[in-house]
């Protein structure tokens, strides 16, 4: 395989992690509490403006919950 064909191949694996340790960062350093989401609070707090939401959905049967 050509190198540069290889380099240009591991760039969406690098811009990824990338990502990943930028939203790492941004979450260690914030001061956000940890919600429980229900049928009634979901839609109105993803519509908060100026507000970053990662959302975690699990079910009671997942085993890495």
């Amino acid at each position: 395989m050509d190198p540069a064909l290889r380099r240009r191949s591991r760039l969406p694996i690098h811009l990824l992690l990338v990502a990943v340790t930028l939203l790492a960062a941004l979450a260690a350093r914030s001061d956000a509490e940890v919600i429980t989401l229900t049928e009634e609070t979901f839609s109105d707090k993803i519509k908060e403006k100026d507000t970053v939401w990662f959302v975690q959905f699990c079910v009671p049967w997942c085993k890495h919950w």
